[in-house]
């Protein structure tokens, strides 16, 4: 066996490598991928079929909540997500409208749309005499907790909606 290591030291040495790459292959895709990618057991037991058949069915219901809660497509889009990790369906809602004054206002609103329950809301409007930037939300909250930016609420809406 010595001798048989000392004429083929480089067969070896790759035959060693092999082994530890594929032991590390094996370690990333068994342990740590699942781990860190928000995989639940839930998810990892639905097919892709399935999935692609609850984001289906997630779409038609956000469309029929939009239209029922009396959104104008004039004025108001949407975007609708299907969490598989919470099993949820959410949309999240946006809307800006001229005033009579010509001033631009903004809502955003993100609803469970099997729930009818809403998560979170911001909406700004302009105040005279000040710029943009100066003129705090009008409303701005997520699920219990009042927000203070734009940013707050958009960071607290990705948490649903890139899963």
């Amino acid at each position: 066996m010595n001798n048989w290591i000392k004429q083929n030291w480089f067969k070896a040495g790759v035959l060693l490598c092999v082994i530890i790459m594929s032991l590390s292959v094996a370690y990333y895709f068994v342990l740590f991928l699942p781990n860190n990618r928000g995989f639940s057991g839930d998810s990892l037991s639905k097919s892709a079929g399935e999935i692609i058949d609850l984001e289906n069915k997630c779409f038609t219901a956000a469309n029929e909540f939009f239209k029922e809660n009396g959104f104008d497509p004039k004025n108001s889009g949407f975007q609708n997500h299907y969490n598989n990790k919470l099993n949820k369906c959410f949309i999240n809602i946006k809307s800006a409208k001229v005033g009579e004054d010509g001033r631009l206002s903004f809502h955003k609103a993100l609803y469970d749309v099997y729930n009818r329950k809403m998560y979170g809301e911001y909406s700004w409007k302009p105040e005279e005499g000040k710029n943009y930037w100066e003129v705090k939300p009008a409303a701005c909250f997520t699920l219990d907790k009042s927000c203070q930016a734009i940013e707050d609420y958009e960071s607290f809406v990705k948490i649903y909606t890139e899963e």
